[in-house]
């Protein structure tokens, strides 16, 4: 190998012989290949084809001249006459016999009979009477089942093995198949003609006549001759011949008796169901290919042996010049003489590189005497970008320094309440250094807090992700930071305290909405915000285009809140997708939000080969394992895959206290109160629904008898005030909302129900029948315009509603118009 790699002479000559070897085997075996499939497929498509088909000519042509001459005899009107008189008259069976004569000595058949079905007479030529058939004769059971069968014509062989003689004697009705008369016969000499059919021709191949029955009727060999062909052909030979739909020539490629590999051609005859087989040998039909085989491999050599002697001589021409190039190279190199200079004369490439080579040494010999001094001076340019480069860097560095520190105190966890937990992770992918110290810079945060609204504790959350990588997502995350800090604040004041949970998320949201939408399309952020309230866990959120938040109850991971996504902050006219989604989180769950950095992640699938993984369903996977935990979460991910963007993870869990209900006898109350009911006492079942509540004012079932009995006593205000009572309980019963806001409305304070019907629009913007009673309200105050837009919901959720067909025409008759026209 050594030997080779250092001479350019095999080099260059070695794969030249090898390509030139190679193509001449490729294309002598391709050659070959293709005259071999051209020869099979003529021998197949046309010759073999045709032999077998002049082969069944032959036979039906003997076959067709004898069943013509039966069929005019059994047809003829005279012995038709002579043999339905049961051949009484004398004179017309002269004229028969003599006619059966006649055939018999003009056409050269060995035989012209007629048998008469009504005296068994078995006449031939010369006037002669055979014989008499008789049923009990095994030799005339023939003409009986010649008879029976109803068939015109019938051919059968009969094979003499004695005198080695093949005859085939036609049999043809005479009468009608329900009257038949007789038969008229035509016996025809195949002794030479089966000779000539099974004779072996130039393919050595071998012929045979078969029945429909498989029984062979001619062959060569006299011994197969009666026998079934089972023995003799295989299986898809047997299938040709008993297929009755198909009667094409076909050449079929099988394995013979003697297991060799052989065609078998197979023709029918157009006169009878019968078969011509003819068989010849697969070897013996390709012979002749092995001339060109010898050819091929004789040029392969030939022309092999060429090519070494011509590239030798070539290759010699050329590597000497590149040898002396060579030596005087080396000592270039080990004794450092520029001095040197080589003298080749010729005008080709080795002459031209020859005449480089000396420039090139003369351009060292130049460079050499000022090397130094040009080292020293690049060196210098060297140190004078990198010191500015470091400059630039450190710039850089203090610009990233100073965002992180207006990020940091907009990034907080505020939280406190025992029932409510609240933690979170972030790690942005942008990582720097400065004044030897490691920081982070990024587009995602999460912040946490705690504000009062209704004379409720809420804990308020919200994990967001801004557009762009490191210092873009860091100037999202600022403008995001400043703007809900300032939310914040202003809700812990007075002014903003009597807002409802739906409401406040709306009003964020639109603040937020605003900004971002000022900067045109170039600043958006997807963000989780939400509440949850610190006494009963009931969770109000809105997703803006953020990944699926992760519930994990009973160590089962799943996500929520997975339809009706809106967009990123900043979009813009999305006001009409914004809708709050709600959970009732339960004593030990927790809820993980994180940004898309958790999914985005690179790993290695089943090959062993890293990729991004498109499986939203992975994350699941690590909530389950890490039980939740947000560090050991954290761990998974980092130790079993690449992490390629900012990653933010925020982590409720909810842990209530739990509840000590008082030691009273309130299930007496509530009795007493139901039967005093049932007897039409109503105010004083009041009372007693009143003592039960000043005992336990936070029992459900106190509460609801206490809004129903105020409603039969149409004390509205009482039961609105015992229906908001209910929904501090239980906010998720958007039916006790209606019922309070409906409350209200009776009440006269239709602004109050409006704020209670605002509360489930914003849950659910398409509920009938909180559309229903807003348009009822709007109309009652006169508000019209607002009461259009409401009707123009409502008949988008149920056009048929005929509540909304009448308010439409109550406000067409009040202002005149309408927004939008009724079907």
């Amino acid at each position: 190998m050594n030997f080779f790699r250092k001479s350019i002479v095999l080099q260059f000559v070695a794969p030249a012989i090898l390509s030139i070897l190679t193509t001449a085997t490729v294309t002598g075996f391709m050659s070959f290949q293709a005259a071999n499939h051209a020869v099979k497929e003529k021998l197949k498509l046309s010759d073999l084809q045709k032999i077998v088909e002049l082969k069944a000519e032959k036979i039906d042509g003997r076959l067709k001249r004898a069943k013509e001459t039966s069929l005019s005899l059994a047809r003829d009107p005279s012995l038709i006459s002579w043999f339905s008189d049961a051949e009484r008259d004398k004179k017309l069976g002269k004229l028969v016999l003599e006619k059966i004569t006649e055939l018999s000595n003009h056409y050269d058949y060995s035989t012209v009979s007629a048998i008469n079905e009504l005296t068994y007479h078995y006449w031939i030529k010369d006037n002669k009477l055979l014989s008499t058939i008789s049923r009990d004769e095994p030799h005339d059971a023939w003409f009986f089942r010649f008879m029976a069968s109803g068939q015109e014509v019938e051919f059968n062989i009969d094979y003499n093995k004695d005198l080695e003689s093949t005859f085939i004697f036609t049999n043809a009705l005479i009468g009608t198949k329900d009257s038949p008369i007789g038969s008229a016969g035509v016996g025809i000499d195949l002794t030479q003609s089966a000779k000539e059919f099974s004779e072996i021709d130039s393919f050595k191949g071998r012929s045979w006549l078969v029945d429909e029955k498989g029984i062979i009727k001619i062959a060569k060999n006299k011994e197969e001759i009666g026998t079934d062909s089972q023995t003799l052909f295989p299986q898809i030979v047997r299938n040709k011949i008993f297929d009755e739909n198909d009667d094409s020539p076909v050449v079929l490629e099988g394995v013979s008796s003697s297991n060799k590999e052989v065609y078998y051609a197979i023709a029918k005859l157009k006169e009878e169901r019968w078969f011509v087989v003819y068989e010849v040998s697969i070897a013996m039909v390709t012979k002749p290919l092995i001339t060109i085989r010898l050819i091929t491999i004789t040029s392969a050599i030939l022309s092999t042996v060429f090519a070494i002697l011509i590239f030798s001589f070539i290759s010699r021409r050329i590597s000497r010049p590149i040898q002396h190039l060579t030596e005087i190279s080396n000592r270039i190199a080990e004794e450092g003489d520029l001095n040197i200079e080589i003298n080749i004369s010729s005008r080709n490439e080795i002459g031209r590189l020859a005449k480089s080579f000396n420039i090139m040494t003369k351009n060292l010999r130049e460079l050499y005497s000022s090397l130094e001094q040009k080292v020293k001076d690049r060196t210098r340019e060297l140190q004078e970008t990198l010191n500015e480069v470091q400059l630039l860097k450190e710039r850089q560095d203090g610009d990233y320094f100073l965002t992180k520190l207006i990020i940091q105190p907009l990034t907080y966890n505020h939280a406190g309440d025992t029932n409510v937990h609240v933690s979170y992770l972030v790690d942005q992918k942008k990582k720097f250094s400065f004044k030897n110290k490691h920081h982070e810079i990024g587009g995602d945060i999460c912040i946490a807090d705690e504000i009062e609204l209704n004379h409720i504790r809420y804990t308020v959350y919200i994990n967001a992700d801004a557009m762009g990588k490191s210092i873009q997502g860091a100037g999202g995350v600022i403008a995001l930071g400043v703007v809900f800090k300032s939310i914040i604040s202003r809700t812990k004041s007075l002014e903003s305290k009597n807002l409802f949970p739906e409401k406040w998320l709306k009003s964020a949201f639109i603040e937020l909405q605003t900004v971002f939408e000022s900067f045109d399309g170039s600043m958006m952020i997807s963000l989780v915000l939400g509440l949850i309230d610190n006494n009963n866990g009931f969770n109000y959120y809105i997703n803006a285009e953020h990944p699926w938040p992760v519930l994990y109850r009973d160590g089962i991971a799943s996500f929520i809140g997975s339809e009706d996504i809106m967009y990123k902050v900043g979009t813009m006219d999305q006001e009409s997708r914004f809708h709050i989604k709600t959970i009732q989180m339960e004593a030990g769950d927790v809820l993980l939000i994180g940004s898309d950095g958790k999914d985005d992640i690179k790993i290695k699938n089943k090959e062993g080969i890293v990729e991004l993984n498109y499986d939203e369903n992975l994350f699941l996977d690590f909530v389950k394992k890490g039980d939740g935990d947000l560090t050991k979460i954290r761990d998974l991910i980092y130790n079993s895959s690449e992490i390629t963007d900012d990653f933010s993870l925020l982590k409720l869990e909810y842990n209530p206290a739990p509840k000590k209900r008082p030691h009273f006898p309130i299930k007496e109350y509530l009795s007493l109160a139901k039967e005093q009911l049932q007897n039409s006492d109503i105010e004083g079942s009041m009372k007693s629904l009143e003592m039960a509540y000043r005992v336990d004012p936070e029992h459900p079932n106190v509460l609801r008898s206490l809004i129903n009995v105020n409603r039969k006593l149409k004390k509205f205000e009482d039961s609105a005030f015992y229906c908001e009572k209910m929904i501090h309980l239980d906010p998720s019963n958007t039916d006790l909302i209606l019922e309070c806001a409906n409350s209200h409305f009776k009440s006269e304070n239709p602004e109050r129900a409006i704020d209670y019907l605002e509360r489930i629009r914003l849950r659910n913007p398409k509920s009938l029948p909180t559309l229903l009673l807003y348009s009822e309200i709007l109309i009652y105050q006169k508000n019209y315009k607002r009461a259009s837009k409401i009707i123009k919901q409502l008949i988008g959720v149920d056009p048929d509603n005929e509540k909304a067909r009448e308010y439409y025409k109550l406000i067409e008759e009040e202002i005149g118009f309408f927004e939008t026209e009724i079907p």
